[in-house]
């Protein structure tokens, strides 16, 4: 978390250390790759989804990292 907590990226730099844009990009896009990210930098409906994702730190998955990187995705939708 200490690395990934870059709020609205404008770099793909940036972007590659902030959990929520990737989140929405993923969300949005259904995938992660340099040219989606990219071209998600300067799409508005990744930026509306971005500020939507709240990020949260679980110290029980936590614990577990070197070794592993678990993390735990919930989604909440309005039915749209």
């Amino acid at each position: 978390m200490e690395v990934a907590r870059i709020e609205t990226p404008t770099s793909l730099e940036e972007a590659l250390f902030s959990l929520k844009f990737l989140v929405a990009t993923s969300l949005l896009y259904g995938s992660l790759g340099l040219d989606s990210i990219e071209r998600a930098l300067n799409d508005p409906k990744v930026r509306e989804i971005e500020h939507k994702v709240k990020v949260l730190v679980d110290m029980e998955l936590s614990s577990r990292f070197p070794s592993e990187q678990p993390a735990l995705v919930r989604v909440k939708s309005n039915g749209k």
